[in-house]
């Protein structure tokens, strides 16, 4: 069955107050959950066409039809008016499933590196408890011992998830067995799994494995997927030492999928007072309504790092507040 999610925009109107932060980072960002998004996850990420979400028991994807959602975007410019935000046509459909690993510790908790520079901030619909400020966004997460002697770290190359499964000496892989309920379909195609939805196909990579014959050298060890009734588990056609550390690295492309990966068009912007900025624009809340102002940069008056915009907002609702956070007065048009 194809849910279809509704088309709505949110327009916004920001004012911003400049903070110092450091350099952008390429790949996917990991940002945590302080309530803002379903206690099933712990962290979510923006990927192209969608949303990532993650925890110890796996993935939630939730992807949209971009084509459509470009083709309204383009369409809107004649048919709707940006200060209203009424779509141009019906509904833009979605799938959503969820990546499992079958057996895992839901328990497990997530050991983070530093986080990047910069904070997000999230109001979502009336309840201000669904709100959350300054979250942290991480390149990469490691849930430790998801089996017994297993580790799981999710990354990213690129734009692509990265989740590798880092296995004790004398620990069994056979313990990680991966579901993908709600996908149309999955099939194993010259060694690669294709996962099928109604917008689209992603594409797993064969799986790299290797062992490390010292701290610097990787010994790729061959390993392939192993799909029976629509469960994935792994094997080692020649074997491995398992007396050493082994590495299983999948990859799930999410480019083969994607058309085009726009969520948010802006408008205008123009400076205010005291140094502030003000921008406006359309975002797509189906597609978590992520308004980036990372685009505009200032030189400092002092020498030291740029002074660049801080401000990652995620705006959803269709109603009407002004609401002051950490000094950054924020305002959602209606």
């Amino acid at each position: 069955m194809q849910p279809a999610f509704n088309s709505l925009l949110s327009i916004l109107f920001l004012s911003i107050s400049i903070h110092v932060i450091g350099q952008d980072h390429q790949g996917l960002k990991f940002v945590e959950n302080k309530g803002q998004w379903n206690e099933e996850i712990d962290f979510q990420a923006i990927v192209p066409g969608g949303r990532l979400g993650v925890s110890a028991a796996g993935f939630h994807v939730q992807l949209m039809d971009m084509d459509k959602i470009e083709e309204q975007h383009l369409a809107s410019h004649s048919h709707t008016n940006e200060a209203t935000g009424i779509p141009a046509a019906g509904p833009i459909h979605g799938h959503y499933f969820q990546i499992n690993l079958i057996g895992a510790n839901h328990q497990a908790r997530a050991v983070l590196d530093s986080p990047l520079e910069g904070y997000y901030n999230y109001f979502t619909g009336d309840d201000a408890c669904r709100w959350a400020t300054n979250a942290s966004a991480f390149l990469s997460i490691l849930y430790q011992d998801v089996y017994q002697g297993i580790d799981f770290r999710v990354s990213s190359q690129g734009n692509d998830l990265k989740y590798d499964f880092i296995v004790e000496p004398g620990a069994d892989p056979s313990q990680i067995k991966i579901a993908y309920p709600g996908v149309s379909g999955i099939e194993k195609i010259n060694g690669e799994l294709v996962i099928r939805t109604t917008v689209g196909s992603l594409t797993e990579l064969k799986p790299f494995s290797y062992q490390l014959v010292d701290e610097h050298c990787k010994e790729p060890m061959a390993s392939e997927y192993r799909l029976r009734n629509n469960t994935v588990s792994f094997s080692f056609p020649n074997g491995y030492d398992e007396c050493s550390e082994l590495v299983i690295d999948p990859l799930l492309i999410f480019s083969t999928y994607s058309g085009s990966t726009a969520d948010n068009w802006g408008s205008t912007a123009t400076p205010g007072e005291g140094g502030a900025l003000y921008s406006a624009g359309v975002t797509r809340q189906d597609l978590g309504g992520l308004f980036q102002l990372r685009s505009v940069r200032f030189k400092p008056v002092t020498t030291g790092p740029l002074i660049w915009p801080s401000l990652n907002m995620i705006l959803q609702g269709q109603n009407s507040y002004t609401r002051p956070i950490s000094g950054v007065p924020i305002t959602i048009l209606p």
